[in-house]
């Protein structure tokens, strides 16, 4: 492949909002607007969400059956932006065909559908990303920098918590969004597997595999969603010498613009031997330790990041400039979904869970 060819991309499905511009420019704009890409064609089913495809995208070519557009299309890449418990499916037939795959977390459903994404790319050799919203984000890759970089000595504790008043508030969230959300086995669970995720994830991104987990959830206040779906769940695991937890709420009052701290919305809080690191949604980092016994704020506004984007990413991995992106791999997010079904079985058994010491295959 060229440098100067722009890459072929089609899309299964749109109903994932992040894929949107709901929180951020979203993905697939992200893509329309990458110079190193086109968007040529889409599989679709509803009209209302075809229409979109058509005027925001620029995108003529629209299916309602993937398979017939794989084989109708010259492509290099897809976007999946369905269901969560329908990707595999459509990874099978795009991965059989050579092709890149970006999706968005939830990775799945299960651990046997988990298991089957890692038996199709280890049997095509093709990449598969997984995106989310805040890996690109500054505060958060120099929290991870100054971690690695030994800030605050060893790392013992860290915390992240993912929490909102509620998704179906958000300016522009589409009813086909909260439609799979809220639906149990189209989301394999409520509120643990879809904003404990994050800090489960960025959680083993620092520690590595926890060697046990257990959980607490409830469904406290949201009266839309099926009672048997958590609205509100914490995720703890243990690693030799550490602790970590995960946090997530769908029923949290926003804190407030002037809200200075930020420690409950997208926030990670790591504590060490030697000091305390905080990031901030709101574009810092805080950094308490022997050389700042105050705190000292680091604004992230001018700290460099490799990739602005999922899309940029992308595009850089499919043309082999570069790896994926830890945070992206589909190793850390097959773990991340080992996590949340271990931690669904610590609530159900009210018992701590100790995993494997690997990821059996």
């Amino acid at each position: 492949m060229s440098d100067s060819k722009k890459l072929r991309i089609a899309i299964i499905g749109a109903v994932h909002d992040h894929f949107w511009p709901v929180w951020g420019k979203g993905v697939f704009h992200e893509f329309r607007d990458h110079p190193g890409a086109t968007l040529v064609a889409a599989t679709e089913h509803h009209p209302e969400l075809q229409t979109r495809l058509r005027t925001e995208l620029g995108i003529e070519r629209i299916y309602t059956d993937y398979e017939e557009m794989l084989e109708k299309e010259c492509l290099d890449a897809v976007l999946i932006g369905l269901p969560s418990n329908a990707k595999v499916g459509p990874v099978r037939a795009a991965a059989r065909k050579g092709l890149h795959i970006l999706m968005d977390k939830p990775l799945c459903t299960t651990m046997e559908d988990a298991r089957e994404l890692q038996q199709i790319v280890r049997e095509t050799g093709v990449n598969l990303v997984v995106n989310s919203l805040s890996i690109w984000k500054a505060p958060l890759r120099k929290g991870f920098d100054l971690v690695n970089e030994g800030a605050i000595g060893r790392p013992f504790w860290a915390k992240w918590r993912n929490a909102n008043a509620g998704t179906e508030k958000a300016p522009g969230v589409s009813r086909h969004f909260t439609d799979w959300l809220w639906d149990m086995e189209k989301n394999g669970g409520g509120i643990l597997i879809n904003y404990c995720y994050y800090g489960i994830s960025y959680l083993c991104h620092i520690f590595g595999r926890p060697r046990s987990v257990s959980a607490m959830a409830g469904h406290f206040v949201k009266e839309q969603i099926p009672t048997e779906m958590e609205d509100n769940a914490i995720v703890t695991m243990k690693w030799d010498g550490a602790l970590g937890q995960a946090e997530g709420s769908w029923t949290q009052w926003d804190e407030g613009l002037e809200e200075e701290v930020d420690p409950t919305n997208r926030g990670l809080i790591v504590y060490g031997t030697k000091g305390v690191l905080r990031t901030s949604s709101k574009g810092y980092v805080v950094l308490v330790n022997a050389e700042f016994p105050k705190g000292k704020r680091i604004d992230c506004s001018a700290v460099p990041v490799r990739f602005k984007d999922g899309a940029e990413h992308f595009v850089s991995v499919v043309r082999g400039e570069s790896h994926v992106d830890p945070l992206c791999s589909l190793d850390l997010n097959v773990l991340v979904q080992e996590i949340s079904t271990a931690g669904y079985q610590s609530i159900r058994e009210k018992r701590e869970i100790t995993l494997p010491s690997s990821d059996l295959q």
